[in-house]
């Protein structure tokens, strides 16, 4: 049943990697190695597609579970799917505000704003809709 279902499902998706064929030609020529080979072709075929999807998968992940708190103390940012973290940016220990926007935030009018702490350190907030706005209300509520 098990092979049935499987030479079902290679017989339907065409893909021609021959370097993988002359491979198994090499190996054997039974059944089973068959069924593998059919296996180890159609996961290079969806190589291209998982190498090129998952970074814009990644980032829906990391805006959707990525939240930014404004109180009159600091920046609060909780973040994480699996691992959840929570850090605290203390207003008074703010030095500078930098905004950093790619051709393809601007056309989605969101942006990155770093900000620089009196620790060196830069926290990075990102995917923020108006980042100029955000970097004024930030400013407003520092001083």
């Amino acid at each position: 049943m098990f092979l049935g279902v499987l030479n079902y499902f290679f017989d339907i998706i065409p893909v021609n990697f021959n370097f993988i064929n002359e491979f198994f030609e090499l190996v054997s020529d039974d059944k089973e190695n068959s069924l593998i080979q059919k296996f180890i072709t159609r996961l290079t075929s969806f190589l291209p597609f998982i190498i090129f999807t998952l970074p814009i998968v990644w980032s829906f992940f990391d805006m959707i579970f990525t939240k930014y708190t404004i109180t009159k103390e600091g920046i609060t940012i909780h973040s994480g799917v699996i691992q959840q973290s929570i850090k605290t940016i203390q207003f008074d220990k703010i030095n500078d505000i930098e905004i950093s926007l790619n051709i393809i935030q601007k056309s989605f009018e969101v942006g990155n704003i770093f900000v620089h702490t009196s620790h060196e350190t830069k926290t990075k907030l990102s995917h923020i809709k108006d980042p100029y706005q955000f970097k004024k209300i930030l400013l407003k509520f520092k001083d």
